[in-house]
């Protein structure tokens, strides 16, 4: 079974444990399971390979400045 629907048949269970309607179980599972993973562009993948390089080195505290709209909410979710 893939990672992601055994999470989210856990977080299912767990939800309706916790007193939570089915309809309400059943809207979250649906929405989880319509998640898509988003496709990086070639600057945002330069970005994160940056960093991790940086990271090897040592250098822990790290700022990534790029342009609005350019996807670093997307980067740092991934």
């Amino acid at each position: 079974m893939p990672r992601r629907l055994t999470t989210t048949i856990a977080c299912s269970l767990l939800c309706l444990r916790r007193g939570y309607s089915t309809a309400t179980v059943a809207a979250a599972t649906r929405t989880a399971a319509e998640t898509v993973i988003p496709t990086l562009r070639n600057y945002q993948h330069e970005c994160i390979e940056s960093c991790l390089n940086q990271l090897k080195q040592g250098h822990r505290k790290q700022i990534v400045s790029l342009p609005v709209g350019s996807g670093k909410t997307v980067m740092t979710e991934l």
